[in-house]
Protein backbone atom coordinates (compact mmCIF):
# COMPACT_ATOMS: atom_id res chain seq x y z
CA UNK A 1 0.00 0.00 0.00
CA UNK A 2 1.54 3.34 -1.26
CA UNK A 3 1.55 6.16 1.71
CA UNK A 4 0.29 8.55 -1.21
CA UNK A 5 -2.72 6.74 -2.11
CA UNK A 6 -4.90 4.01 -1.18
CA UNK A 7 -3.56 1.61 -4.44
CA UNK A 8 -1.49 -0.71 -3.87
CA UNK A 9 1.97 -0.94 -5.43
CA UNK A 10 0.59 -3.55 -8.15
CA UNK A 11 -2.47 -1.45 -8.76
CA UNK A 12 0.49 1.71 -9.09
CA UNK A 13 2.47 -0.47 -11.10
CA UNK A 14 0.46 -1.41 -13.41
CA UNK A 15 -0.91 2.51 -14.44
CA UNK A 16 2.50 3.38 -14.88
CA UNK A 17 2.81 0.40 -17.38
CA UNK A 18 -0.76 1.08 -19.03
CA UNK A 19 0.69 5.22 -19.12
CA UNK A 20 3.62 4.88 -20.71
CA UNK A 21 2.13 2.29 -23.05
CA UNK A 22 -0.34 5.07 -24.29
CA UNK A 23 2.32 7.63 -24.52
CA UNK A 24 4.45 4.97 -26.75
CA UNK A 25 1.19 5.44 -29.18
CA UNK A 26 1.09 8.65 -29.07
CA UNK A 27 5.23 8.67 -29.65
CA UNK A 28 4.79 6.83 -32.64
CA UNK A 29 1.74 8.77 -34.57
CA UNK A 30 3.68 12.29 -33.53
CA UNK A 31 6.90 10.75 -35.17
CA UNK A 32 4.75 9.84 -37.92
CA UNK A 33 2.98 13.34 -38.75
CA UNK A 34 6.93 14.47 -38.44
CA UNK A 35 7.91 12.16 -41.33
CA UNK A 36 4.84 12.88 -43.65
CA UNK A 37 5.18 16.60 -42.48
CA UNK A 38 8.70 16.16 -44.27
CA UNK A 39 8.57 13.85 -47.25
CA UNK A 40 5.29 16.03 -48.55
CA UNK A 41 5.78 19.05 -49.89
CA UNK A 42 2.33 19.99 -50.27
CA UNK A 43 2.07 20.29 -46.39
CA UNK A 44 4.43 22.96 -46.25
CA UNK A 45 1.96 25.43 -44.73
CA UNK A 46 1.90 27.52 -41.67
CA UNK A 47 -1.41 25.86 -40.67
CA UNK A 48 0.12 22.43 -40.67
CA UNK A 49 3.28 23.61 -39.38
CA UNK A 50 1.29 24.70 -36.15
CA UNK A 51 -0.01 21.53 -36.09
CA UNK A 52 3.48 20.04 -35.80
CA UNK A 53 3.69 22.34 -33.19
CA UNK A 54 1.20 20.82 -31.30
CA UNK A 55 2.41 17.54 -31.99
CA UNK A 56 5.97 18.70 -30.67
CA UNK A 57 4.28 19.54 -27.21
CA UNK A 58 2.18 16.23 -26.98
CA UNK A 59 5.43 14.53 -27.92
CA UNK A 60 7.21 16.30 -24.95
CA UNK A 61 4.13 16.06 -22.72
CA UNK A 62 4.69 12.40 -23.40
CA UNK A 63 8.52 11.93 -22.57
CA UNK A 64 7.78 12.63 -18.76
CA UNK A 65 6.17 9.40 -19.08
CA UNK A 66 9.53 7.80 -19.05
CA UNK A 67 11.02 9.76 -16.51
CA UNK A 68 12.48 7.76 -13.83
CA UNK A 69 10.61 8.74 -11.00
CA UNK A 70 9.82 6.80 -7.67
CA UNK A 71 7.84 6.69 -5.02
CA UNK A 72 10.37 4.80 -2.77
CA UNK A 73 11.72 8.02 -0.36
CA UNK A 74 14.19 6.33 0.17
CA UNK A 75 15.84 6.60 -3.33
CA UNK A 76 18.72 9.67 -3.39
CA UNK A 77 17.44 12.14 -6.24
CA UNK A 78 14.22 11.63 -6.43
CA UNK A 79 12.87 14.86 -4.89
CA UNK A 80 14.75 16.07 -8.12
CA UNK A 81 13.29 13.62 -10.67
CA UNK A 82 9.67 14.35 -9.40
CA UNK A 83 10.27 17.80 -9.80
CA UNK A 84 11.56 17.62 -13.48
CA UNK A 85 8.56 15.46 -14.02
CA UNK A 86 5.69 17.49 -12.83
CA UNK A 87 7.29 20.96 -14.76
CA UNK A 88 7.50 18.85 -17.91
CA UNK A 89 3.55 17.80 -17.73
CA UNK A 90 2.33 21.26 -16.52
CA UNK A 91 4.60 22.83 -19.43
CA UNK A 92 3.80 20.78 -21.94
CA UNK A 93 -0.11 19.68 -20.90
CA UNK A 94 -0.26 23.50 -20.90
CA UNK A 95 1.37 24.44 -24.28
CA UNK A 96 -0.77 21.30 -25.90
CA UNK A 97 -3.97 23.22 -25.01
CA UNK A 98 -2.39 26.75 -26.24
CA UNK A 99 -1.50 25.21 -29.25
CA UNK A 100 -5.21 23.80 -30.12
CA UNK A 101 -6.35 27.13 -29.57
CA UNK A 102 -3.95 28.49 -31.87
CA UNK A 103 -4.70 25.76 -34.49
CA UNK A 104 -8.02 26.04 -34.39
CA UNK A 105 -7.57 30.13 -34.26
CA UNK A 106 -5.47 29.35 -37.74
CA UNK A 107 -8.38 27.00 -39.49
CA UNK A 108 -11.12 29.88 -38.71
CA UNK A 109 -8.65 32.44 -40.17
CA UNK A 110 -8.15 30.31 -43.25
CA UNK A 111 -11.62 29.86 -44.16
CA UNK A 112 -12.74 33.58 -43.66
CA UNK A 113 -9.24 35.11 -44.33
CA UNK A 114 -7.02 33.24 -46.06
CA UNK A 115 -5.05 36.14 -48.00
CA UNK A 116 -4.20 37.18 -44.14
CA UNK A 117 -2.13 34.18 -43.69
CA UNK A 118 -0.42 34.88 -46.47
CA UNK A 119 0.48 38.67 -45.70
CA UNK A 120 1.03 38.38 -42.12
CA UNK A 121 2.63 34.66 -42.04
CA UNK A 122 5.95 35.40 -40.37
CA UNK A 123 4.32 37.42 -37.57
CA UNK A 124 1.50 35.14 -37.03
CA UNK A 125 4.28 32.28 -36.75
CA UNK A 126 6.56 34.24 -34.31
CA UNK A 127 3.53 35.27 -32.16
CA UNK A 128 2.14 32.08 -32.35
CA UNK A 129 5.46 30.30 -30.79
CA UNK A 130 5.54 33.17 -28.11
CA UNK A 131 2.10 32.42 -26.64
CA UNK A 132 2.37 28.40 -27.52
CA UNK A 133 6.13 27.72 -26.11
CA UNK A 134 7.63 30.41 -24.40
CA UNK A 135 4.03 31.66 -22.24
CA UNK A 136 3.46 28.01 -20.71
CA UNK A 137 7.59 27.59 -19.92
CA UNK A 138 6.72 30.92 -18.13
CA UNK A 139 3.98 29.79 -16.08
CA UNK A 140 4.58 26.64 -15.27
CA UNK A 141 7.66 28.21 -13.30
CA UNK A 142 5.49 30.57 -11.15
CA UNK A 143 4.68 26.46 -9.36
CA UNK A 144 8.71 26.64 -8.99
CA UNK A 145 8.49 29.49 -6.51
CA UNK A 146 8.24 28.96 -3.38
Amino acid sequence: MSEYTKLTNDEIYTIRIVAKVISSISIFCTVCMFILYCLMKELKHIAFEFVLYLCSAVFLYNISTYIPFDYDKSIENNNFWCAVQSYMISTFHTSSLIWCAIVGFTAYISVTKPELLEIKEKMLRTISIMIGFVLPIILSFMYLIK
